[in-house]
């Protein structure tokens, strides 16, 4: 185990002699009012605006920089006074110049925004000098918008004792982006990008009570070590939404203080040494939480583990995070944890985390590896583990809820690195992975999203890992209309989550009844169904669910509706005439009413018409004589208001032709008789 974080031993020493090393003193100032140095083309006008902000530090100076130009002495010290430079997307060169960057010192404050720097083996770019541990004698540097490298042979930023924030800044092709020895206040780094180093990525010895925040921060490429902190007194770090990727070694801490460093919804990537992440706790707590270490390759040289956590009184967590596809040197544990033997009383903790499915572990290489009887594995899927190292087996033995099986490591099953969605790639657990709702039932935020930003738990609970398969949402706006016998639902279809919607499940019951049943209308995605079989007059609950490959999604609201019988009103003729006789018979109307029976269109109430305790009637009556030949419909109302009809045709009566044609028919044949009769008697 002494090979573990052995890359960043030695960082340790240079960053700790440094914050010994520096100092200076000066007060901070108020500015009343302004001066401008619009038109700044050349190396001569810069320098003109930082003198004239050093003699009247009470004059705030804004610099606008209108044209690329070099550096071929060097810009002036600023050590007193505010200048604010506005870049306009401009280039600063410089080529083997001694010192040509800024030089900032004493309370003088420097902000930078929208500007190139092209320097090349000519020193860093912007060098900070404050007084250990005292703001009110300190510079201040603010960088926003710069684009930055110093050459292979230097550092681009060296801060100490300095307020510092660098925004939306990209520092590349250089020894080094950023050093720095704070000692006081908030250190900010936002949509920070570092590209391309020979050195270290990012170093910080963080002292006192400074607080670093690093937001959405990349580093690629670093030869060195991506990202170092050392961490004393009361400081502490977080570091998130950081994509760390093909560097040295990913991030390593020496956690020396009191405080918290925490690394969260961050992934690092394929580090050549294979060492991810490492943290030294001599004390304080030190996290690794909704974060991916994976793509360590089996090159690595010297290797050390994916994972390392090195015990002295500080104490090491490693939670819901996800360590797999790391192919391992041969002998050389994806996640090793190891006491120093100092005598501290440090505790590892293992919560919910992935660390399986790396195609380097074998019969000497395994996925973790304990040397410290304080290390706790809880609600993890670990995947191999050497038969004889039985610190480990006990320790995953009495855990809760562990996923292990020591005859055959088990798969996560998960989906390759991809862009998932939030600011960083993941590993998604498929459909059917057994790390889905497998963690802790009873699980509270923190932390309450995934590593992605996402709900912490989807599904009926939380998932190992760092990031949570998303089941669909429930869906809204859920609607019942209500039928004879039946219930028809529709809905808005919610977000499916990490897979489509393969079908929604709707349930229902009656209200109050202790349990639901589930309507079996067969597999589909249309967002509506009709529920039948139901009982007339019961009053029902309805909700629904969408369903995806990872399963059911919660479910809606409940509505309500009551199905009763359609009222119907039918007719013993459809037609006739004024006078003529018909009978109404009316079914599913409600029990024990009276309903209005009325002739339209030029309204006629015939009558009324009690329903029976099965809400059916039978009305006769006769067709108004007064109602016009045409289209009629005859209606059963109910305070007014129509409940059911019937349409009926009023003919015309027959005309005095009409009647008169068969009589005359009847004349005309008795006629014909008696002449036939005749002429047979006078033959005879």
């Amino acid at each position: 185990m002494s090979r573990i974080g052995g890359a960043a031993r030695g960082a340790l020493s240079a960053i700790a002699g440094l914050a010994l090393a520096l100092a200076g003193a000066v007060v901070l100032a108020s500015p009343a009012s302004a001066a401008s140095f619009p038109g700044v083309d050349s190396e001569a006008a810069l320098n003109a605006a930082i003198d004239y902000a050093v003699a009247n530090p009470g004059d705030p100076v804004d610099v606008e920089i209108t044209g690329d130009f070099a550096i071929v002495s060097g810009v002036h010290a600023l050590t007193a006074g505010s200048v604010t430079i506005e870049g306009g997307g401009r280039t600063i060169s410089a080529a083997s110049v001694t010192a040509a960057g800024f030089d900032v010192s004493g309370d003088a404050r420097l902000s930078i925004d929208d500007l190139s720097f092209d320097f090349d083996g000519s020193g860093p770019i912007v060098t900070s000098t404050g007084t250990l541990g005292d703001p009110g004698a300190s510079p201040t540097v603010t960088l926003s918008g710069v684009v930055a490298t110093a050459g292979t042979a230097d550092i681009a930023f060296d801060i100490a004792d300095s307020a510092f924030s660098a925004t939306a800044t990209t520092i590349h092709d250089s020894d080094a982006g950023i050093g720095g020895v704070f000692s006081f206040g908030t250190v900010v780094l936002q949509d920070v990008t570092v590209l391309d180093i020979a050195d270290c990525g990012i170093e910080a010895v963080l002292m006192g009570d400074a607080v670093l925040t690093a937001d959405r921060l990349t580093i690629e490429r670093a030869d060195c070590t991506a990202l170092s902190l050392v961490v004393m007194d009361t400081a502490s770090a977080t570091i998130s939404d950081a994509l760390i990727e093909d560097s040295g070694s990913g991030v390593v801490i020496f956690n020396q203080g009191t405080g918290t460093v925490e690394v969260r919804d961050s992934t690092i990537i394929g580090s050549t040494d294979a060492e991810g992440f490492a943290a030294f706790a001599s004390s304080g707590t030190t996290r690794l939480t909704n974060s991916t270490v994976t793509g360590a390759p089996d090159t690595a040289d010297p290797p050390y583990p994916v994972i390392s956590a090195f015990l002295d009184g500080g104490d090491v967590v490693i939670a819901h995070s996800t360590v797999t596809d790391n192919a391992m040197p041969d002998g050389t544990p994806v996640v090793a944890v190891a006491d120093c033997g100092c005598g501290g009383s440090g505790i590892a903790k293992i919560d919910h985390t992935i660390i399986a499915g790396n195609p380097g572990t074998s019969s000497t290489t395994p996925d973790l590896l304990l040397d410290s009887t304080t290390a706790t594995v809880d609600r993890s899927l670990i995947g191999y583990v050497l038969p004889g190292d039985s610190t480990t087996l006990d320790a995953i033995a009495a855990g809760t809820g562990n996923l292990f099986d020591a005859g055959a490591a088990i798969d996560p099953d998960l989906g390759p690195l991809a862009a998932n969605g939030g600011p960083t790639p993941t590993h998604l657990p498929l459909p059917g992975s057994p790390v889905v709702d497998a963690g802790d039932p009873a699980f509270a935020p923190p932390p309450a999203a995934d590593q992605r930003g996402l709900a912490r738990v989807s599904g009926t609970a939380i998932d190992i890992g760092a990031a949570e398969a998303q089941f669909p949402d429930a869906p809204t706006g859920l609607t019942p209309t209500a039928g004879d016998a039946q219930v028809a639902l529709s809905w808005t279809a919610p977000a499916p989550g990490d897979s489509p919607i393969t079908d929604y499940i709707v349930e229902f019951r009656l209200v109050g009844a202790p349990s639901w049943s589930t309507f079996l209308d067969g597999t589909g995605t249309t967002p509506s169904a009709t529920v039948t079989g139901l009982v007339n007059g019961s009053a029902y609950e309805f909700r629904v669910a969408a369903e995806s490959a990872y399963g059911p999604g919660p479910v809606s609201a409940a509505v309500q509706a009551t199905p009763s019988a359609v009222p119907t009103l039918t007719l013993s003729r459809t037609s006739g005439v004024g006078g003529d006789h018909v009978t109404a018979t009316g079914t599913g109307f409600a029990a024990n009413t009276v309903y209005t029976i009325v002739f339209n269109s030029a309204p006629v109430v015939l009558g009324t018409a009690t329903s029976s305790g099965t809400g059916a009637f039978a009305f006769a009556f006769d067709v108004p004589v007064s109602a016009d030949a045409g289209a009629h419909t005859v209606t059963a109302t109910l305070g007014g208001l129509v409940v059911a009809s019937a349409a009926f045709t009023v003919e015309l009566p027959p005309t005095g032709a009409e009647l008169a044609a068969p009589g005359l028919l009847g004349l005309a044949l008795l006629l014909a008789g008696i002449g036939l009769v005749a002429v047979r008697r006078r033959r005879a």
